[in-house]
C-alpha cells in the first residue's frame, strides 16, 4: 500500500525524539533544493533536518500513525510528500513515489531490509549522498533488535557502498551511547572516479566511536 500527501512552510517540530546527530553533521553537504528520502521515517526525526536545509521529502513508513505524528509534528510547514509504504512485502515500483532525477540524499536511522538496499542506493542521483546509522552485531547483547537479520555485520556498510559505486566520506562502528553502531556517509560518483581502495580498506582498521 502507498499514499503521499502534500505538507507546506519551514520546520519547526514541537515535540518527538531529537534528529540524529550523523544526519545533522552531514546533511548540509547534500545540494539544497533536491528532493530527500527519509526511509523508515517514523515519526520524522530526522525529517526537519532535511526540510531545514532547504530540501523536498519523501518520508517513507509503512506505520501510518507514525505518519500522522510526523503530519502533525510539521503541521503547516513545507513539506513534501508521506509515502505509506512496506517495502519489504509491497512490489517495487520507484516510479511511483521517487523524483524523475533521483534523490539527492536518502536517510535511514535504525533500519535495516538488505533484500531492497542496493535497489534503494540505485534511486540515488548522480552527486547523491547515502547517510545511514543503524545498530550491528554485538548489539544483541544489548537490547533489541537480536535478530542478526536486523544487524549489520562488521564492515557491512563499506561493502554495500562499494556494490553501488559510491565513495566513503565517513564510516564509523563501535560502541555510542549504550548501543553497538554502524554509520555511513557516502556519496554517488561517476565509477572512474573511485578509486581502488578506500583509505578504510587500505588501514584495515575500523575507527570506533569515542
Amino acid at each position: 500500500m502507498h499514499s503521499a500527501s502534500p505538507l507546506a512552510g519551514t520546520p519547526h517540530p514541537t515535540n518527538g525524539a531529537p534528529p540524529s546527530p550523523w544526519v545533522e553533521r552531514w546533511v548540509p553537504c547534500v545540494d539544497a533544493g533536491t528532493w530527500g528520502l527519509d526511509l523508515a521515517c517514523g515519526d520524522g526525526r530526522n525529517t526537519g533536518v532535511l526540510l531545514s536545509h532547504g530540501m523536498r521529502v519523501a518520508a517513507l513508513d509503512r506505520d501510518v500513525t507514525a505518519l500522522e505524528r510526523l503530519a502533525e509534528r510539521y503541521r503547516g510547514h513545507s513539506f513534501g510528500r508521506l509515502l505509506e509504504i512496506d517495502l519489504e512485502t509491497a512490489p517495487w515500483q520507484p516510479e511511483l513515489w521517487v523524483p524523475a532525477q533521483g534523490f539527492g540524499v536518502i536517510v535511514t536511522c535504525n533500519y535495516l531490509w538488505r533484500a531492497r538496499l542496493g535497489l534503494v542506493l540505485e534511486c540515488l542521483r548522480p552527486g547523491g549522498w547515502w547517510i545511514h546509522e543503524t545498530f550491528m552485531r554485538g548489539h544483541e547483547h544489548y537490547g533489541r533488535p537480536r535478530n542478526p537479520d536486523f544487524l549489520l555485520k562488521p564492515g557491512e556498510l563499506l561493502t554495500w557502498a562499494a556494490q553501488a559505486q559510491l565513495r566513503v566520506i565517513a564510516f564509523e562502528q563501535g560502541e555510542s551511547a549504550g548501543a553497538i553502531v554502524q554509520r555511513i556517509a557516502a556519496q554517488r560518483i561517476p565509477a572512474e572516479g573511485i578509486e581502488e581502495e578506500t583509505p578504510y580498506e587500505a588501514a584495515g582498521q575500523w575507527p570506533l566511536i569515542g
